[in-house]
């Protein structure tokens, strides 16, 4: 069940703004009673990936949306979502797997939030530790949610 929906605003270490929809999911029996988090990347985000900032915006949305979880290993499901981004229109004259939706679990060797200083920004990063991707598809991202996905 979705207990929440946010559009995330983040600025990554290079001070640049990206931002991406978080929507989290009330734990389930297939997510072992774990909130599952997913974050899509909207198609028209001119700023970073949440792939290459995925260290840090999940320590955002851990920190400001699940504060309660810290201190838990882990302390839920994360999910990494792209939509479908295949052209469309005249222009579209290829399919090309690439651009199709995808969904990726997300894991870390450390959970617990760090801070770190870099780059242009006077104040510090949070973190987790190193990310490890997973692919799943859309039925087991379905199952850890117990039912559809509002996207």
């Amino acid at each position: 069940m979705l207990v929440r929906e946010v559009e995330h605003v983040f600025r990554d270490w290079k001070n640049c703004e990206g931002r991406c929809r978080v929507s989290i999911f009330a734990g389930t029996p297939a997510s072992c009673g774990l909130t599952v988090v997913v974050l899509t990347e909207p198609n028209d985000n001119a700023g970073p990936s949440i792939t290459n900032s995925i260290e840090q915006v999940a320590a955002e949305v851990l920190s400001r949306y699940l504060p309660q979880q810290d201190g838990l290993e882990p302390p839920c499901v994360l999910i990494e979502h792209y939509p479908d981004r295949q052209p469309r229109g005249p222009e579209a004259h290829f399919h090309d797997p690439f651009f199709g939706e995808t969904f990726d679990q997300v894991t870390f060797d450390r959970w617990s939030l760090k801070l770190r200083r870099v780059g242009r920004r006077a104040e510090p990063l949070v973190e987790l530790g190193i990310p490890d991707w997973r692919r799943l598809d859309r039925d087991a991202v379905e199952g850890l949610i117990g039912g559809r996905l509002p996207c």
